[in-house]
């Protein structure tokens, strides 16, 4: 985790009015860490259809801390398979020259 956002998340977690609000994912389960962490650290989950909903959980910031790193380990584990998977794509097409990128593609 990047130095500076460790300094921003711990001003946070002594100002709540300076904490960042929860923002949605891609990944289901960094989005279970992230609304989970939303919730415990007492911010309402903000959906476009439906509006706000208030947390289910009773608060407990050190642990919403907690799922909070989780959910950034979660994002960046993620990143880096996506970018590995992509590498050996591209590794089979240029190097090992076989149609499994190919084969990737839609429409094949």
């Amino acid at each position: 985790m990047v130095s500076g956002s460790r300094n921003l998340r711990d001003e946070a977690a002594n100002n709540p009015q300076q904490r960042p609000p929860a923002h949605p994912h891609r990944a289901r389960d960094n989005n279970a860490a992230a609304i989970l962490g939303a919730w415990l650290e007492g911010h309402p989950l903000a959906l476009l259809a439906v509006g706000n909903i208030d947390p289910w959980l009773p608060q407990s910031r050190h642990l919403g801390l907690a799922l909070a790193d989780i959910h950034g380990w979660l994002g960046n584990a993620l990143m880096w398979l996506a970018g590995l998977h992509a590498t050996a794509a591209l590794y089979h097409h240029f190097w090992r020259r076989d149609t499994v990128l190919l084969s990737m593609l839609p429409g094949r």
